[in-house]
Order: C-alpha cells, then structure tokens, then sequence
C-alpha cells in the first residue's frame, strides 16, 4: 500500500495512508464511472432520495447520541466484567 501513494506530495510523512487513499479514490472513480455508464440517461427523480437520506441523518444521528446507544448496549447495567471485580 505504501508504493501506491507514491504520487501523493509528502507521502512519506503520511505513511501507508497515501496507498489507502489511492485505493479509495480508484475505488470511487470505478464507482462513478460505472454508474455514470449505467444511470446516464435515466432520469432519477431526487424527492424520494432527498427525503430517504435526510430521514437516514436523523436514524443515525439519534443512535449515535450516547444516551441511546447506551441505552440500546446495555451500558450501565452491564455487570462488571473486569478480572477479580476491581473497578
């Protein structure tokens, strides 16, 4: 991974990240280039989807509050699991 990020400037400061970069931009190039292919000439109407993804926001960021997530894992009930009850 470390070679991929070889055109990156300072890549190596940034360490292995740079090859990881470089696959998620290859992969997402890939991604909208085959999309382009296949959706290029539909017409997707964006109401359904805008709503879709707004409504998706809002589920994610409700879970991710630590009230709920904590409340969804069990968190303060959890019986205490440390070696030898410490803690």
């Amino acid at each position: 991974m470390l070679n991929w990020g070889s055109w990156i400037p300072s890549w190596w400061a940034i360490g292995p990240y740079t090859g990881k970069e470089t696959a998620g931009l290859v992969v997402w190039l890939g991604t909208w280039a085959i999309l382009h292919w296949t959706l290029g000439r539909i017409e997707v109407k964006l109401k359904p989807w805008t709503i879709g993804f707004a409504v998706a926001f809002i589920v994610n960021l409700i879970i991710l509050w630590p009230t709920v997530y904590h409340a969804i894992l069990w968190w303060p009930s959890l019986p205490n699991t440390l070696p030898g009850g410490e803690g």
